[in-house]
């Protein structure tokens, strides 16, 4: 049970019995009882992933698209491979959900992945937790220009999105294969 709205319980039935039956402590209380119940609705969010296609912007682009006009407007500026067709987004409530967009824009190479990893809600801002993926010097990739990106929902909100960007590169000299359960690293 969040300690907030355990304190305020036990506050209410306390100010409610014995001596503490006038109106004012009625008014008091109902206040101390709501402030904390408003601050539960802050905190992590239910992140929904919704496409992660190599088919992004040409350009960075992270932001939180709140309408279908705002949507139309962006897939308009979408890099389409030709088997994508539409990217409309048919079945999103907007009334329910935003949109996160998290586009890396143009990468010289495969091997390249943007992961929305989680979403806080802190009140006054959404942040939203992005990692980028890089390959390593010494890793495989297509010699083809890639525009990663990462899509999500979350629970609809009119507050500002501030993304933070971390990112990670892929060590493929330190891979292993497993086969029949034994490590390559374990004989």
């Amino acid at each position: 049970m969040n300690f907030w709205r355990f304190w305020a319980g036990r506050q209410l039935q306390r100010w409610m019995t014995g001596l503490a039956r006038s109106p004012l402590w009625a008014l008091i209380a109902a206040v101390a009882a709501a402030m904390p119940l408003a601050a539960a609705d802050h905190g992590w969010l239910h992140v929904i992933p919704y496409s992660g296609e190599s088919s992004g912007l040409a350009s960075e682009s992270f932001r939180a698209v709140r309408s279908e006009k705002e949507w139309d407007d962006l897939s308009a500026q979408l890099v389409l491979q030709p088997s994508k067709g539409d990217v409309h987004a048919p079945g999103i409530d907007f009334e329910k959900f935003t949109v996160l967009v998290a586009a890396l824009g143009s990468r010289p190479t495969g091997g390249f992945s943007v992961l929305v990893q989680g979403a806080f809600d802190n009140g006054r801002t959404i942040e939203v937790y992005v990692l980028e993926v890089r390959p390593g010097p010494d890793c495989t990739v297509i010699t083809t220009v890639t525009h990663p990106i990462a899509i999500a929902l979350i629970p609809r909100s009119d507050r500002p999105v501030r993304f933070q960007v971390d990112t990670a590169d892929v060590n493929c000299k330190a891979t292993r294969s497993i086969a029949e359960g034994r490590s390559s690293n374990n004989p």
